[in-house]
C-alpha cells in the first residue's frame, strides 16, 4: 500500500503497524505470565490481565482491517494489477496450500459459527 501512495506515518497503516507491535506486548506479557505460573501467583493474573487487552485490542484492529484497511486495498491497484494478483494467488493457493484446502477451511469456519449460534 506504501507504495501506491499511502503513507506510512500518521495514516491508517502506521496505526495498524503500532497495534501490531501492541499485540506483540501483550503476547510477551501472557508468555511471561505462564513462565511464572506454579510458583508466583501472580502469573495468572498477568495472563488474564495481557489477555484481555490483547482481545479487546483484536476486536478493535480487526474492525479496522475489515472496515477501513481492506477496502481501502482493494481500491489502489488498477484493473491490470488486480488481474494479476488473483492470478499470483490462485498459483500461490494451487502450489503451496493445495487444491481444495480453502473450500475446506470456509466449510469449517461455516461449520463453527452455525454451532457457536
Amino acid at each position: 500500500m506504501v507504495d501506491r501512495g499511502f503513507p506510512l506515518q500518521g495514516g491508517p497503516i502506521a496505526v495498524m503497524l503500532s497495534e501490531h507491535e501492541a499485540g506483540r506486548v501483550y503476547i510477551r506479557g501472557m508468555a511471561a505470565g505462564a513462565a511464572r505460573m506454579g510458583r508466583d501467583p501472580s502469573g495468572a493474573q498477568e495472563v488474564i490481565e495481557n489477555g484481555r487487552a490483547y482481545i479487546q485490542l483484536l476486536r478493535g484492529h480487526i474492525a479496522k482491517e475489515n472496515q477501513i484497511l481492506f477496502p481501502m486495498a482493494e481500491r489502489a491497484p488498477g484493473p491490470e494489477e488486480q488481474a494479476r494478483l488473483l492470478e499470483a494467488f490462485d498459483r500461490v493457493e494451487a502450489q503451496e496450500t493445495g487444491a481444495g484446502v480453502h473450500e475446506a477451511s470456509v466449510a469449517l469456519l461455516e461449520k463453527l459459527r452455525a454451532g457457536a449460534r
